[in-house]
């Protein structure tokens, strides 16, 4: 597979975001929502064994941010007023499963630092049981903001700095079969169309096939297999990818559970690129209060910049809950690259902390450590530490009605990276009303 280098993360980081007319993806995704919102009030009419559930939002909110921009020296501030109305759909009926739930996010910036930054987000699943246990259909659009960057995840540093609207629809008919009691055998197409609002992202489409086996060995045993072959097409390159994985998964006692799939990814395009090796493993061990995880695996991302990334991954984490606190901390190093060739590694070291202080008052506390290192690591400008920490308060009137404050803190540091020096303090309040 043939890549294209990533430009600088600065020349789209840090300006102002392009806005153009409305995009039709856009337009589509508010048109599937209001279909769909009719066919769900017409099918809950029509049958009786349906069940249809609507829940509305709106949540109002007011932030100050001391640096909108994250620029070491030129900070801007301004105050963003938000007002979320918002909604979640869910049906249900005997051969059509429907959830469906839209947000549509205005801001209105005091001093127009950033203007037109209203955004919108969608989630849509269906699955239509054509042939009943056998013959299914399933439709999933996701329309959101994303980060331009696959390794540093810039919609929890800012409003909308590095950030780009994203959509992602999936169609994906396939058949279910069953040999025998303990075998299930699926086979089916998928077609997915990811498209970005920014005019720096590259759009692609993938065709693919799949085919994937189960085989419970015992009630605690069972074992998989996945072949699924991939053709992707975009402005940038065009490939395909070949995937085979299998592997057990045991579930050894009640909530604890472990699972290891092994397998080769092939990727070709111009020139054919080597056979490399995949996984997907993890260990899930729970006590009455607490809970140790360990995960590793090779996932292929989709790159808005160079259409696909490949992240490796290995994080260790526990988890403690008790009546009226939770906490938890994470260790995780990930390394990107394409194919076999890494160019970029992230640690990452996180903690957080949750407490009723009564019944209706709750605060939380967390804090997370990122440290970027660029290939070669003897090079100049090859890396950086965020540091992001946030405290925050609920206050849960009723079941229906909160109220939040929120104080964030972000501090990135670089010997020689100038731009990636900054800090920025961010306060918000939020009310929510759920009807």
């Amino acid at each position: 597979m043939v890549e294209k280098a990533a430009p600088a993360m600065y020349s789209s980081r840090h300006r102002m975001p392009a806005h153009g007319p409305s995009s039709p993806w856009s337009a589509r995704c508010i048109a599937v929502f209001m279909l769909s919102t009719l066919v769900f009030t017409v099918a809950a009419v029509r049958s009786q064994a349906s069940e249809l559930r609507v829940m509305p939002a709106i949540t109002v909110g007011e932030e100050y941010n001391d640096n909108v921009f994250l620029h070491p020296t030129d900070t801007v501030s301004d105050s963003i007023t938000r007002i979320i109305p918002s909604v979640q759909i869910v049906y249900s009926a005997p051969l059509w499963d429907w959830d469906v739930s839209y947000a549509y996010e205005y801001r209105y910036y005091y001093r127009g630092t950033i203007k037109d930054d209203n955004q919108q987000r969608l989630n849509l699943m269906s699955t239509t049981r054509i042939i009943k246990d056998f013959f299914f259909f399933d439709v999933k659009d996701l329309y959101n903001t994303v980060s331009l960057s696959t390794s540093k995840d810039y919609t929890v540093l800012s409003p909308s700095l590095g950030q780009t609207m994203e959509n992602i629809l999936t169609l994906n008919p396939y058949l279910m079969f069953r040999p025998t009691a303990r075998t299930q055998l699926t086979t089916g197409y998928a077609y997915r169309n990811v498209w970005y609002k920014d005019p720096l992202a590259v759009d692609k489409y993938v065709n693919g096939g799949n085919f994937d086996l189960m085989q419970e060995v015992s009630a605690r045993l069972k074992m998989t297999a996945t072949v699924r072959y991939e053709v992707t097409n975009s402005r940038l390159m065009d490939f395909t990818q070949t995937t085979f994985l299998i592997g057990p998964r045991y579930e050894y006692q009640d909530g604890s559970v472990a699972w290891c799939k092994i397998g080769t990814s092939k990727f070709s395009s111009v020139a054919d690129e080597p056979t490399l090796p995949i996984w997907d493993a993890a260990l899930i061990q729970r006590f009455p209060t607490i809970t140790i995880s360990y995960e590793t695996g090779r996932t292929w991302l989709d790159d808005p910049i160079v259409v696909i990334r490949r992240e490796d991954r290995y994080i260790v984490s526990l988890r403690r809950d008790v009546e009226r606190t939770s906490l938890g901390g994470s260790l995780a190093y990930r390394e990107y690259g394409s194919n076999g060739y890494s160019d970029e590694r992230r640690y990452t070291t996180s903690a957080s902390f949750s407490h009723f202080l009564s019944p209706k008052v709750q605060g939380l506390y967390s804090l997370a450590i990122d440290r970027y290192e660029r290939l070669p690591v003897r090079s100049i400008n090859n890396w950086s530490i965020v540091y992001l920490t946030e405290v925050r308060f609920v206050y849960h009137a009723n079941e229906s009605l909160t109220y939040s404050i929120d104080y964030k803190y972000a501090d990135g540091y670089s010997p020689d990276i100038y731009l990636e020096n900054y800090s920025n303090n961010r306060i918000s309040v939020e009310v929510t009303k759920r009807f």
